[in-house]
């Protein structure tokens, strides 16, 4: 299964198909985010049934501000609501953590000044199970990338640090909250977009 947003800027478009290797002839992909809203960057998570889950953020402008939901979708008729949010680029992504899901996700909540990285679990039906919980600052546009090694779950997020961007790297524990201080990849004067991470012998 594939899955990606395109289009426009103001005007983007997540769109699935599934792959058949044996098929002869283009396959069509079907939108399955709404049309009037501009839909980012999907993530995917393959489920113990054989379903895929996807999930990704659509926003728009609420009396000037940044307002949106993130949606998730499993191949049924419609995408759900599952988290509403207040920033453009939510970026939201999943990880199987205790044969649980997790999803990670920027928003701008008080009383914090700047975007934070969130995590929640999400039940049998894809839906939020309480409240998240703040993990670390996230303020630019690229979002978390979290990852399950050993007993704890791990998420790089970029952010800023005065004219600066690095990496904050931080352990959850089973009730997502931090195991230890936050971790920090610096270098004077670099500006570290994205961040990816990697699992080895229980290590990161």
């Amino acid at each position: 299964r594939v899955a990606w947003h395109d289009g426009v800027p103001g005007a983007w478009r997540v769109w699935w198909v599934q792959v058949d290797v044996d098929a002869e002839g283009p396959i069509d992909p079907v939108m399955v985010s709404a049309p009037r809203h501009a839909a980012g960057t999907p993530s995917l998570l393959a489920m113990e049934d054989d379903e895929v889950l996807v999930v990704w953020a659509e926003t728009w402008l609420d009396a000037g501000f940044p307002h949106g939901r993130i949606q998730s979708w499993r191949g049924r008729s419609t995408a759900e609501t599952i988290q509403e949010i207040d920033v453009q680029w939510p970026t939201p992504s999943l990880v199987r953590h205790d044969d649980e899901t997790v999803m990670f996700f920027r928003d701008h909540r008080r009383p914090w000044r700047r975007t934070s990285v969130y995590a929640v679990r999400l039940d049998a039906h894809d839906r939020t199970r309480g409240e998240p919980v703040r993990v670390g600052r996230a303020n630019t546009e690229h979002g978390p990338r979290p990852l399950g090694c050993g007993d704890h779950l791990w998420v790089g997020s970029p952010r800023t640090w005065d004219t600066e961007v690095l990496v904050g790297i931080n352990v959850l524990g089973d009730d997502l909250q931090k195991r230890v201080p936050e971790q920090q990849v610096y270098q004077w004067g670099a500006h570290f977009a994205v961040t990816d991470l990697n699992c080895s012998e229980g290590s990161v």
